[in-house]
């Protein structure tokens, strides 16, 4: 435990000092109390991630590129420190001391979680092994080869690679998900304003009790302690919904503010592909900024936004011979350890079909007449209704957008609505896994319910309704804590260990897991998955860093 915390402080430190920079520079007018101390975290956390994925392109992500971000943070605190102090101190003064407490007590159950064991399935089969080469080499050509799981070229590996801490404790620290979900928590739970006398509904409100409900009530605390994508990605979208309500709602016209929440929403796709859609949300920035004939500001918004997603686009290239991974029809490259075709459509099948409970492999062209009655009976009752609710909020959002349409109203009033309906549409007739679409689900739901409601007071019922949220998702996070009999109080709990065999790859030893398990985890390194793969590899130079390809002899043959 002692470990994670003292991780987390150097995260934290790390991601305000460079979100304190770069917002700095947006904003070199106006930076101080308006400007909240999780937006500074959060954009630090994008610069960190962009940070860390272009280092893996040169060299591993290990003591070497945190030594340069140390110097780096040193710098940023020197030349702003004024600045910076003013900051803190004027945080420090205007919390109240019940807020410190709930801070401290919050923290250390989010520490308790995050250094347990790791529960999430997805962990072991490609989450620690991604870690675990980009620590060791940064970026490897051809590596989905090996296993195409570690083509899901997630940004968060680099992030949390860069702060594994690896080098220095002699073990992998997997502390990110857990400060993420800390901050999260503490921005839904201390800026809501439900409670307060005389407010009005606020669609900023609503989506902030389903940040509480998201992290709280689902499978997600107990995948706090795992490295997977999935909470930092979805989080992230109920984050910028959130936030760019309470634009709204305090009628700023700064289109600065929306664009950095935009930048926020690139980070977000390059965290998780299938968040593709809420970086749609750049459209009203960018029209308004083009009516107001801002150029310099929309050059650079667009070179930052390039900067962000540049790295992980190369890093896909690289790993996998593909821009965009495993979306094949996007073929410009040709290098010699692209993954073959077949594979890369192979499993962009598997992954449609897995989402609507088609997991035969002979259903997974199955029509929708077939995969949706199964997927539908499927789901459960309440997530049963909740899909209908928001098939009323894709019925609503296309009447009223026709109707703005035909009047020449301006459609960017219900932007963020029109945006996540696509995006739950959008998860839908992809892969419509049912974990992925609460938040797609509840996000449109949240924002027409404050939009419908607006302008009324809170009464007891909502009131008591936020009550019941607030209570249910503390006792969870207690329950959870309370299954666990001890607490490692100076390291987290490591990756789990696996029975593996070995097998030859030229002159290097794969691991390959024994049966009948199906993974091997991150302590064995490196390691496939699947043991019939390597009959179609070949080292491309003899060493392992130069990568992988397939061997000549099986190129356009059919995968398993």
């Amino acid at each position: 435990m002692l470990l994670a915390f003292i991780s987390w402080i150097w995260i934290g430190a790390a991601a305000f000092l460079c979100g304190f920079l770069v917002l700095k520079c947006i904003f070199p007018q106006k930076l101080g109390k308006e400007r909240s101390l999780d937006l500074y975290l959060m954009t630090g956390l994008c610069v960190l991630t962009v940070y860390a994925q272009f280092f893996s392109l040169f060299y591993k992500v290990g003591g070497v590129s945190t030594v340069i971000l140390m110097i780096g943070c040193l710098a940023i605190l020197l030349i702003l420190r004024k600045k910076v102090w003013k900051y803190c101190r004027e945080q420090i003064e205007t919390t109240k001391w019940y807020w410190l407490l709930f801070l401290i007590v919050l923290a250390g159950v989010i520490l308790i979680l995050t250094i347990q064991y790791t529960f999430h399935s997805d962990t072991d089969g490609y989450h620690a092994p991604s870690i675990r080469w980009i620590e060791e080499y940064g970026v490897v050509k051809g590596l989905g080869n090996l296993h195409h799981r570690l083509a899901y070229n997630s940004a968060f590996f680099c992030l949390q690679a860069l702060f594994s801490m690896k080098f220095a404790v002699n073990q992998s620290l997997h502390t990110m998900n857990g400060f993420i979900v800390f901050v999260m928590l503490c921005y839904a739970i201390m800026s809501l304003s439900i409670f307060k006398k005389g407010e009005r509904i606020k669609s900023s409100d609503l989506i902030k009790l389903c940040i509480i409900f998201y992290l709280c009530m689902f499978d997600n605390r107990w995948q706090i302690s795992s490295p997977g994508s999935d909470i930092s990605a979805l989080s992230m979208i109920l984050y910028i919904s959130a936030k760019w309500c309470e634009l709204w709602e305090d009628k700023c016209e700064d289109i600065r503010e929306y664009g950095i929440l935009c930048l926020l929403a690139v980070w977000s796709v390059t965290l998780k592909l299938s968040t593709a859609m809420i970086a749609l949300l750049a459209v009203y920035p960018g029209i308004q900024l083009i009516r107001q004939r801002k150029w310099k500001q929309i050059g650079l918004f667009l070179a930052a936004g390039m900067f962000i997603v540049l790295p992980f686009l190369a890093r896909n290239v690289i790993i996998s011979g593909y821009l965009i991974y495993p979306y094949a029809s996007i073929d410009i490259f040709d290098v010699d350890w692209k993954m073959p075709l077949a594979m890369v459509e192979g499993d962009r099948r598997e992954i449609t079909a897995w989402g609507r409970g088609m997991t035969a492999r002979e259903n997974y062209d199955a029509p929708f007449s077939v995969w949706f009655p199964i997927w539908f009976q499927n789901i459960g009752a309440g997530y049963k209704v909740v899909f209908a609710a928001n098939l009323f909020c894709v019925l609503y959002t296309v009447i009223h957008g026709l109707a703005c349409l035909r009047q020449k109203k301006k459609l960017w009033a219900f932007s963020l609505l029109a945006v996540n309906v696509v995006s739950f549409v959008f998860w839908f007739i992809s892969a419509p896994l049912i974990r992925y679409g609460v938040v797609y689900m509840l996000i449109p739901l949240a924002l027409l319910s404050g939009k419908l409601l607006a302008g009324w007071k809170y009464s007891w019922l909502p009131k008591a309704g936020a009550a019941v949220v607030l209570t249910a998702g503390v006792a969870l996070l207690l329950k959870t804590v309370s299954f666990y009999g001890s607490i490692p109080w100076k390291r987290p709990v490591e990756y789990s260990y696996h029975e593996v065999d070995q097998r030859q790859l030229g002159n290097v030893t794969i691991y390959v897991p024994q049966p009948p398990d199906d993974t091997v985890g991150y302590q064995y390194f490196p390691s496939t998955q699947h043991v019939w793969v390597l009959d179609y590899l070949e080292l491309r130079t003899g060493s392992l860093k130069d990568g992988f390809c397939i061997r000549k002899e099986y190129e356009g043959a059919e995968w398993r």
